[in-house]
């Protein structure tokens, strides 16, 4: 997903406020790029700001320089790069994402994700949306998981369970609405948009199958 103005202004004030740990190792759920409606003026004026090692600060201006004369829209990940350097500042940068040739976790969020590391700061900019296994994220889970809000519910646990042990779709319909009330009442992560996503095919398109995430999977899409 992408830095807007939104995730601008929330990890500004953190880093204003030192609210975020020293050093933190950084996990991201998808690994963002930049959007492009914060001016890189405000990054340049941000990383002077900010960044008080000289060697550092100029090194950064200079990354930055070099995406602008090459083209934002061609170093949209390299400037996300300099703005988690600079409000983050982390030990380390971990992303999970499938798409990107560069995560270093390429995993399906859907899938069991084998992690056998420790983050101290987990990042989603939109990504968990896009995964309906909510069993990954809302089920206590001891240790490292992607369970990042650290919800745990008895009853949410044994929903969860049962969801993976039948196939009816209208027990699963049950259970999932169940689930659903329990989200909603506690809130262990708020979604603030809800996009409509309509999609449009030529009747030659044949094999599309939608999903709720609402990301297009052409794996078995074919034309007639």
């Amino acid at each position: 997903m992408a830095i807007t103005a939104l995730e601008y202004l929330v990890f500004s004030s953190l880093r204003a406020r030192n609210m975020l740990p020293p050093r933190p190792r950084v996990l991201e759920l998808g690994q963002s790029n930049w959007y492009g409606d914060v001016s890189l003026e405000q990054l340049e004026v941000d990383i002077r700001r900010f960044v008080t090692d000289e060697a550092r600060r100029e090194a950064l201006l200079a990354k930055l320089q070099n995406c602008i004369s090459a083209g934002v829209r061609d170093r949209v990940y390299e400037i996300a790069s300099i703005f988690w350097t600079v409000f983050a500042d982390p030990l380390s940068y971990s992303a999970i994402d499938p798409g990107m040739p560069h995560s270093k976790y390429r995993f399906d969020l859907n899938q069991p994700v084998p992690l056998d590391e420790k983050f101290d700061v987990t990042v989603n900019i939109g990504t968990a949306e896009h995964v309906f296994n909510v069993y990954q994220f809302f089920k206590t889970s001891p240790g490292t998981s992607l369970n990042w809000s650290g919800i745990s519910n008895p009853k949410l646990d044994a929903l969860l369970d049962q969801t993976r042990e039948v196939s009816s779709q209208a027990e699963r319909k049950k259970l999932y609405s169940e689930v659903t009330k329990i989200l909603q009442d506690e809130l262990p992560m708020i979604f603030v948009v809800h996009p409509v996503e309509p999609k449009a095919f030529s009747p030659k398109v044949q094999g599309y199958d939608p999903v709720p995430d609402g990301m297009m999977r052409f794996k078995d899409v074919w034309l007639k």
